[in-house]
């Protein structure tokens, strides 16, 4: 399922204290994540709301596969589509199993089969069956939204609307649910948009990422390519830390793993060897041998994995060893497989940003000089299509022959010919081709020298 939504304002104002809703434009994937990311009153919950048609749009349209939203009756629309608020809104006098069921016996499935879907929801969630015979208000937050979460993707529906579905649980519950949606949406496959004020949530659950303010969309895309984007109100709602956040789009696949000392028994560690890993009989890491201490052993700190892992995990298990090295762990059989340095993670990050910039400069030259050229080709003369087109023909009966003379008359060579077709027609597009050269092949084809003009540079404009 696909849902493009196109529109400009509301039908009515939002909340209180919230902007109007103006300029939203964006596209949800099928079986994706799109999250919806804004400061509160942003409109994003607003959005979700159009899209259950909760709020009608004053203009503009919203299409779900190619439909206009409006073709289609509420009630029938509502009960394609999943959706989770922040508060959850279980019916207070069924338990939790009953609230689960209550979309597929709406859609007919029958009271049996709807139970038993709702069961094995209910297992998906982490709940047991005890679990599913309590009220709503004798279950904690996180258990609430978590029959919640069930009840949204219960009945498969086309779409899945999560609004601010975890902000009122705590950070460890946050972080849990996060990862559940995550599961669950890999095992099942439905197309979800999810509305956060929360940044470390966006980004943790983003498969495409559409960044609102003042009622409209600033920016949207791959999370990484929202992050990277020179924007200063993005730069502002993502924060500071928009750098160390994009590193969790940065693999650490293709990395060269070092080597230190491993050892089953922290009395053999040799003292002069440097860092020394203690592993147990399956070569599964377990701390480091304190080189101060005979016998005593300092904390792993966190591990990564080196075969699908990010760059992000990898800093982090850095910072949080007592010697500063990552270690690396298969993924499965958890066995030690190396160590990173956080110099090393940085100096990966530093080629994978250089190398993203680059790409995104010579896409966007390419791009460039292929607009100059296609706004000249638009707005040039048609070309005779052959020498004895009609257009040649005008041109000849009006031009006088005593104008033309031996000097006028120049013969271009074949080659020189083709070299000038291959050129692009305008300065402004050969200086982009050029510009797009120097990026491909990384310098320029010969050095200047100083006699040679040069285009002036700002401070700081070096790579």
């Amino acid at each position: 399922m696909i849902v493009v939504i196109e529109f400009e304002s509301v039908s009515r104002p939002p909340k209180r204290g919230s902007d109007p809703v103006t300029e939203v434009t964006f596209a949800a994937h099928q079986d994706q994540i799109t999250v919806l990311l804004g400061e509160p009153g942003s409109g994003t919950s607003t959005v979700l709301r159009m899209i259950n048609r909760l709020i009608e749009p004053v203009e503009g349209r919203i299409m779900i596969n190619g439909n206009p939203l409006k073709s289609l009756r509420r009630k029938a629309l509502r009960r394609t589509q999943g959706f989770l608020l922040r508060e959850g809104g279980l019916f207070p006098h069924r338990d939790a199993v009953d609230n689960i069921a209550m979309v597929p016996r709406l859609k007919e499935h029958g009271r049996g089969k709807a139970l038993v879907e709702a069961g094995d929801l209910l297992r998906a969630v982490g709940l047991d069956r005890a679990t599913g015979r309590t009220r709503p208000s004798r279950l904690t937050a996180d258990q609430r939204q978590r029959v919640c979460l069930a009840r949204a993707i219960a009945g498969e529906p086309t779409a899945v609307l999560l609004d601010h579905p975890f902000g009122d649980l705590d950070s460890g519950d946050r972080v849990a649910m996060q990862g559940l949606l995550r599961r669950l949406h890999a095992e099942r496959s439905f197309t979800a948009i999810v509305a956060t004020d929360d940044v470390d949530e966006a980004l943790a659950l983003a498969d495409r990422l559409v960044v609102f303010a003042g009622g409209r969309v600033i920016d949207s895309g791959p999370p990484e390519a929202v992050l990277d984007a020179q924007n200063p109100l993005v730069a502002e709602i993502v924060g500071a830390e928009r750098g160390y956040r994009a590193l969790a789009y940065a693999t650490t696949i293709g990395l060269p793993l070092q080597r230190v000392p491993v050892v089953r028994d922290p009395a053999s560690a040799d003292p002069g060897a440097g860092a020394t890993l203690l592993v147990d009989n399956d070569a599964k890491p377990l701390g480091w041998v304190d080189p101060d201490q005979s016998g005593a052993v300092l904390p792993l700190g966190d591990v990564f994995d080196p075969g699908s892992g990010s760059l992000q995990q990898a800093l982090n298990a850095s910072l949080t060893s007592p010697v500063g090295l990552a270690v690396a762990v298969t993924r499965g059989t958890g066995r030690y497989a190396g160590v990173l340095s956080a110099a090393e993670i940085v100096a990966a990050a530093v080629e994978q940003r250089t190398a993203a910039v680059r790409a995104g400069i010579e896409s966007a030259v390419v791009e460039s000089a292929a607009a100059i050229d296609t706004e000249e080709v638009a707005a040039a003369p048609p070309e005779p299509t052959s020498p004895r087109s009609p257009e040649v023909l005008a041109a000849d009966a009006d031009q006088d022959p005593a104008d033309e003379t031996a000097e006028d008359t120049v013969v271009t060579p074949a080659a020189d010919v083709a070299e000038a077709d291959a050129k692009p027609g305008t300065t402004v597009a050969r200086r982009a081709q050029s510009a797009v050269d120097k990026v491909r092949d990384g310098k320029d084809d010969e050095p200047k020298t100083d006699t040679e003009d040069r285009e002036p540079v700002a401070a700081g404009g070096g790579r």
